[in-house]
């Protein structure tokens, strides 16, 4: 009877709670916490942590995380004695990750004797295995003892000499196996940290479930970039991706101008983002970085990390964008300055006009050859210098002194020459207009970015369109 009563006054109280409302509201926390519900039918535990325990609700990770969806809808084993609510149907753990892995959510249940969480070993924790100290032992404890000391041998005895090289071999393997502790220790601190970092992705994702933003950096460029690829990660393996990109992408516009900057640090991995979050924006940016100094690779992200059809992408912008430069090259190279009679000039014709025509031709050759020699793709440095023209570079001066020094005092008028000049200058300005577009958010000059940025990325370049359309 006592037990009878017990069980009815609890249902009543339980009653009572759900008339008043409390199990739909969450706990009240601070601004930016991730709310705590006082009831939920699947517990989420992360860490033994209680920061890291989660009561959440079937509806909400149904609809947005297909994994959870699939987990959900099979047959549960309720596992009662649970002190956290009545109504807990599923469980799910973090399962620390191994190296080069993503920690993820196993589910658990009441049956086959699994554990649900292990709480760390203390200071003050006992070691069983090890006995206690006393001053009275046995006599093999005192033998033991014994054997471990090291007494100074006497001055007249002689060590063998195979006994020393025993000696500093056995040094050497100690040696060796505190390496071998150090370089274990410091892959499982990687290893922790790497879970800690996978425990604050899950939060943040929880978080993004539940319409709140995530807990980015809003003043480390470097930590959010780090963050969010942590985020898709996590997001992906559970199905959420389309509910964490506007998220995502709020937080990193946000950092503007800086973020362009951050691009073109290293665009093939912002590229990798880009194409997870369906951002057009820093898709662009990034592509057009990598076909632009294509098929120089100085990037910290390797190439074979890019999706096949991104690097197939940027040979395709790569190869339009030569073959518009080489089309240009040729009709700057073929321009000359004409005679009286509409012709080229020539040694025989007009041999001053002739030579500026030839130091204009070698300058540029030039250019091309030692950018050939770099290692780096400096195009659009010279075909910028060419869109200033003017004397931004062979200025009239130092080559009227080369021009003497070719063809001494019996040049014509100086001033004809220098019109020669202005003129092919004037046709090369017009001629690389459509080279030195810049289609990047960065000033390219203030950046220092030396290759050209002409490239066009249109909406059918993006790889999320076809899954669109289809």
């Amino acid at each position: 009877m006592k037990r009878l009563a017990s069980t009815q006054g609890t249902a009543n109280a339980s009653l009572s709670t759900k008339r008043a409302g409390i199990s739909r509201e969450p706990i009240p926390s601070s601004p930016g916490d991730f709310p705590r519900f006082l009831r939920g039918s699947v517990s989420i535990k992360l860490s033994p942590l209680p920061e890291h325990h989660y009561l959440l609700h079937k509806a909400v990770l149904e609809r947005n995380s297909t994994w959870f969806a699939k987990e959900l809808s099979k047959t549960f084993i309720d596992t009662p004695g649970i002190s956290l609510g009545d109504n807990i149907k599923y469980r799910f753990d973090l399962m620390p990750s191994s190296a080069g892995s993503v920690s993820q959510l196993v589910r658990r249940t009441s049956s086959g004797g699994e554990i649900l969480s292990v709480p760390p070993v203390g200071d003050n924790d006992q070691d069983l295995t090890r006995k206690p100290a006393s001053s009275g032992g046995s006599k093999q404890d005192a033998v033991d003892d014994l054997s471990n000391r090291s007494p100074a041998l006497p001055k007249h005895v002689k060590i063998d000499p195979f006994v020393k090289i025993e000696v500093i071999v056995a040094e050497k393997q100690e040696a060796a196996a505190v390496i071998d502790r150090n370089i274990a220790e410091a892959c499982e601190d990687k290893i922790q940290q790497e879970h800690d970092a996978h425990i604050r992705a899950h939060d943040d994702l929880f978080r993004m479930l539940y319409n709140r933003a995530p807990r980015l950096s809003l003043l480390d460029l470097n930590l959010a970039l780090a963050q969010c690829e942590r985020i898709v990660i996590v997001a992906e393996t559970y199905g959420s991706l389309p509910v964490v990109r506007p998220y995502l992408g709020n937080v990193l516009a946000q950092y503007r101008h800086a973020l362009y900057a951050a691009v073109a640090q290293d665009p093939p991995r912002w590229l990798n983002l880009s194409v997870k979050l369906e951002s057009g924006s820093i898709f662009s940016e990034a592509l057009i970085h990598c076909a632009g100094s294509w098929p120089n690779w100085e990037w910290p992200t390797p190439a074979d990390s890019i999706q096949t059809r991104c690097l197939e992408l940027i040979a395709v912008k790569a190869k339009t964008l030569a073959d518009l430069r080489s089309e240009i090259d040729r009709e700057i190279l073929m321009n000359s300055i004409s005679d009286a009679d509409g012709r080229p000039v020539t040694l025989e014709s007009t041999p001053e006009s002739w030579m500026v025509v030839q130091v204009f031709r070698d300058w540029l050759t030039g250019q091309m050859y030692y950018n050939r020699l770099g290692g780096k793709d400096h195009h659009g440095t010279y075909y910028r210098l060419m869109r200033k023209g003017g004397e931004s570079y062979l200025p009239f001066e130092q080559q009227s002194e080369k021009l003497s020094a070719i063809g001494g005092n019996g040049m014509r008028f100086w001033g004809e020459i220098e019109e020669d000049l202005k003129a092919l200058k004037t046709f090369a300005m017009q001629a690389v207009s459509q080279l030195v577009k810049n289609n990047l958010m960065l000033d390219v000059e203030a950046a220092g970015i030396q290759y050209l940025t002409c490239i066009d990325v249109c909406l059918e370049d993006y790889p999320w369109t076809d899954q669109v359309e289809h």
